[in-house]
């Protein structure tokens, strides 16, 4: 791994006391002899990961190939390791670029084709471009819609007689799908672009489907005399959608550009109906890789600025920056920095903890980097990789709370062991960047019926919560001391400690609940003045305790037959 400083990424990393840098857990170089690259990844219900990229030997860990490059999903355990893989295609090139779980179980694979046969159908048109004839078919977004064992289900074609670059693909709340890429066709499925069919300028494309693949709306975004694109798209709170990415084009739809290429968001309404369109940047090439809501409400774009002009206050003239934008819900920046030796914020991810990390390369090796949401300051930086060049194009976040990233590789070495040649499809999993606590209390306790009890539990935790049951989801006490409420049996309580995700997993506590025993004895005796008093009193199977008073924590004497001293004056035991 190569070891790099950069003065101006560690300038305001801060760690809380909870926050550690999350390590290396594991890495899979995943692939065959040729060039291999991942692009997608999701968590599985069993706990494991699919993982989705472009492959085209059939070596390694690829047992199959229909020509060109195919769509090559894998499905891991937890431990990163294969338990089935497939690949998907046609003749031609096939280019896999998100995996998504679905409702069903099963997942979304998405990308681009100009294949039309094995198990590609519909792909439209022929391309000709001046007069010249470049192919049978070229790219349309592909959509293939597989089971939990991978098995096809459904596959769609979309686009028109020219290209169409898919970039993105999410499941939507009625259980359809948002796409975005871009299109220079004006044809077949798309019937509202600003450009010429098969035009050398581009639009955005956003497609909206319903959960069999069938159009339910389509819609270009764009302009003239320029390109524009979608690099990322997802469905707001409000059933609406927030789509990122760039363009250079004049009128149409596009805002008055800044710079050669602006980044441009893009909030539309249910049907694709523009809501408010923005463009960030400065004099030179700008464009957002991801972009997000917030918890909160608001936006996070992050992307690639080469100015240091305009919106762009400490960008580098004429080197691509890693940039990062915070918006209001009407788009307005609120703040916005570039992080320097950075290769250009492509995935972010939003965090239990309401802030952010992004996902890239940086100095050939991958990096991840935690954001604080509300300044943009540095929290942490993490580098991981080989002797070679380690590259981030996905990233999910895991149910422990770590991190797990798809790209590609051509280490052998450093964190990155098994590569098969070339480059392989790199699968890594990082560690939480928080520390589980250590939980210390005593789990048995034994009081009588109307005792009071208050448990403690000793541990250095964000957050200690007690619940009433194993499953609970809502806790009934949070704090170290918890005082019982009056138990009349033997009852169980649940405890866990926590540092934001990280978990200790719930402690039961059992409370034995004993009866109060039975107690026979007479209460009054009347003696003469000089004499003793034989006191006597019964509880079966237990034994009989006589104190002179109420609070003494010394008993006189034990037993059922407890004979006084002489006694002068009236007297209570």
């Amino acid at each position: 791994m190569r070891k790099h400083l950069f003065y101006l990424l560690l300038l305001g990393v801060v760690f809380t006391n909870a926050q550690v840098l999350p390590q290396v857990e594991w890495a899979k170089n995943l692939g065959s002899t040729g060039g291999d690259e991942g692009w997608g990844i999701a968590n599985t219900l069993d706990g494991g990961y699919i993982a989705i990229g472009n492959t085209y030997m059939v070596d390694g860990d690829v047992t199959a190939n229909y020509g060109n490059y195919d769509y090559w999903v894998a499905k891991l355990d937890s431990s990163g390791n294969i338990e089935w893989t497939k690949n998907y295609g046609g003749t031609n090139s096939d280019q896999a670029r998100k995996v998504v779980p679905t409702p069903d179980g099963g997942y979304i694979l998405a990308g681009m084709t100009d294949s039309n046969n094995i198990d590609v159908s519909g792909t439209h048109g022929e391309y000709w471009y001046e007069g010249e004839w470049y192919g049978d078919y070229q790219d349309d977004y592909w959509i293939v819609k597989i089971d939990s064992a991978g098995n096809i289900e459904w596959q769609k074609t979309l686009g028109g007689n020219h290209r169409e670059l898919l970039n993105d693909i999410k499941v939507t709340a009625n259980g359809g799908y948002i796409i975005s890429g871009t299109s220079n066709s004006n044809s077949g499925d798309v019937t509202d672009s600003h450009q010429s069919d098969g035009g050398y300028d581009m639009d955005a494309w956003v497609v909206n489907l319903d959960s069999q693949g069938n159009i339910v709306w389509q819609k270009a975004f764009g302009g003239y005399d320029g390109s524009s694109r979608f690099e990322s798209i997802e469905q707001t709170s409000d059933g609406g959608y927030i789509a990122g990415g760039s363009t250079s084009a004049i009128g149409g739809d596009a805002p008055p550009l800044k710079g050669i290429a602006d980044l441009w968001v893009v909030k539309m309404g249910q049907t694709g109906n523009i809501e408010w369109s923005k463009t960030f940047g400065g004099s030179r090439g700008q464009v957002a890789h991801s972009v997000k809501q917030l918890p909160n409400n608001g936006y996070i774009v992050s992307g690639v600025s080469s100015s240091a002009d305009g919106d762009v206050s400490n960008g580098v003239d004429n080197l691509n920056t890693r940039w990062v934008i915070k918006l209001d819900d009407d788009g307005a920046i609120e703040w916005e920095r570039s992080y320097h030796g950075m290769w250009g914020a492509v995935t972010l991810e939003i965090t239990s903890d309401g802030n952010f990390v992004l996902g890239d390369m940086i100095q050939q090796d991958a990096n991840l980097m935690k954001i604080d949401v509300a300044s943009g300051e540095i929290i942490w930086s993490k580098s991981f990789g080989g002797s070679g060049r380690d590259m981030i194009y996905g990233m999910v976040l895991t149910p422990d709370g770590g991190f797990v990233t798809v790209g590609g590789s051509n280490s052998n070495d450093g964190d990155i062991p098994g590569n098969h040649g070339d480059y392989d499809i790199l699968v890594a999993k990082l560690s939480p960047d928080c520390l589980v606590p250590e939980l210390t209390i005593d789990t048995t306790h034994t009081i009588c019926v109307g005792e009071e009890l208050t448990l403690t539990a000793d541990a250095e935790a964000e957050l200690i919560s007690w619940y009433d049951a194993a499953e609970a989801e809502t806790p009934i006490f949070t704090g170290t001391e918890f005082e019982l409420p009056e138990l009349t049996e033997t009852t169980s309580y649940w405890v866990e400690a926590a540092n934001g995700v990280c978990k200790t997993g719930r402690t039961e506590i059992i409370i034995t609940v004993n009866p109060l025993p039975v107690l026979e004895a007479e209460t009054t005796y009347a003696i003469c003045s000089g004499n003793e008093a034989s006191l006597y009193a019964s509880s079966p199977s237990n034994v009989i305790f006589w104190y002179a008073n109420e609070d003494d924590t010394e008993y006189l004497y034990h037993g059922n037959l407890f004979v006084t001293e002489v006694l002068t004056e009236n007297t209570t035991y």
